[in-house]
């Protein structure tokens, strides 16, 4: 009766490794199918294809279309911060989606980054604001104020499927390059 009872715990335990290793090798598998899609293998090169702001999920979607608005028509959407009649989209053409002058899909899968003018790690909040303090002439959107978490959310989901610090191509590109 012992030796029984100890076969059957042994048959336990294989039965508990042997899925271990199942998930193991499932997860593993993931794993190197992750990388490999981060890297860009399997797939060619990075694309330029941003998703419509339009097809926001619906729990995001206001937030992605002031973002976009904030930045299509600056000056009446952004008001308390910004005078005058320079847009962002003066230089991010159709709000960061024109793939040859300045875009900004795939801008938040990139940030922090170090900014040699700077010397300093710059994150996107920081950035943003100095486009609007020297291009726009602005004052900065404070890190919590609806335009700023509008304009992030917009800049996160044009930025959908860039893996986190993959060399955009297309990032700093102006008109003519």
């Amino acid at each position: 009766m012992n030796n029984l009872k100890s076969l059957k715990m042994w048959a336990y335990i294989i039965s508990l490794l042997a899925a271990g290793f199942m998930v193991l090798f499932v997860l593993g598998n993931f794993v190197i199918y992750s990388n490999a899609q981060a890297s860009g293998e399997g797939q060619g090169a990075l694309q330029f294809n941003p998703p419509n702001p339009e097809d926001a999920p619906a729990d995001i979607k206001d937030n992605v279309m002031m973002g976009y608005n904030i930045l299509m028509d600056t000056p009446k959407t952004a008001s308390a911060y910004v005078s005058g009649n320079k847009s962002c989209s003066n230089c991010h053409v159709k709000a960061g989606l024109d793939e040859n002058a300045l875009p900004l899909v795939g801008v938040a899968a990139v940030f922090p980054k170090y900014k040699k003018r700077a010397n300093a790690t710059v994150d996107l909040i920081t950035q943003t604001n100095n486009c609007i303090q020297g291009a726009l002439k602005g004052k900065p959107l404070p890190a919590d104020s609806k335009e700023m978490i509008a304009i992030l959310t917009y800049y996160q989901w044009i930025s959908k499927g860039i893996p986190i610090y993959e060399n955009v191509p297309w990032l700093g590109k102006k008109a003519g390059n």
